[in-house]
């Protein structure tokens, strides 16, 4: 793997690991989507249900949507249900996370409880911490990709970049990241 891609692999990390810490109280959520790339609406809509801490793995069977300010539960964006793999390092505050949550709500809250609302979060959290983290002006779907190129450069194939993803198939990846993934083999 050429040296340019891993310097940036890591160079995304040290970025993350900043942003996180910047959010405070949601350095947790922000580490889950820039490592393991879960969309908003499946990070909001976690439970400690969905983590299986024997076989290490996440389980994403739902998404939060908000439709005309109510939320509503809904299958992922594929449609499909996914069982990602629990990194080390999310692992042990993840599990103090589930055992400090009641059944059946979410793992990642707004300060009063409830559902987070992504434009609060938004506008309350993550914009100033990436003002703070001085990481630039990105999106909070970005951290999405930094995941995604995290396993590219690890060496991971595509259809495993497609299953943690998310992406209904291959192909849709390979459209995405298919940049990335050349860049990567060295060609």
């Amino acid at each position: 793997m050429p040296v340019c891609i891993q310097l940036i692999a890591q160079y995304l990390v040290e970025e993350l690991q900043r942003l996180a810490i910047e959010c405070g109280d949601y350095k947790l959520l922000i580490l889950v989507a820039g490592f393991l790339g879960l969309r908003w609406a499946e990070l909001v809509a976690l439970t400690p249900e969905d983590f299986d801490f024997k076989k290490r793995t996440i389980t994403v069977s739902k998404s939060l949507s908000e439709i005309s300010g109510r939320f509503e539960l809904v299958t992922p964006k594929s449609g499909k249900v996914r069982i990602l793999p629990m990194l080390n390092i999310l692992e042990k505050d993840l599990k103090a996370l589930c055992l400090a949550t009641p059944e059946g709500e979410p793992l990642f809250k707004s300060r009063k409880g409830g559902y987070l609302r992504h434009s609060n979060f938004m506008k309350r959290v993550f914009s100033p911490a990436l003002v703070k983290a001085n990481v630039g002006h990105i999106t909070f779907h970005e951290l999405r990709d930094t995941a995604i190129s995290q396993a590219i450069a690890t060496g991971a194939d595509v259809l495993a970049i497609s299953r943690i993803a998310g992406h209904a198939n291959p192909s849709i990846t390979l459209n995405v990241y298919g940049h990335v993934l050349k860049d990567s083999m060295g060609s």
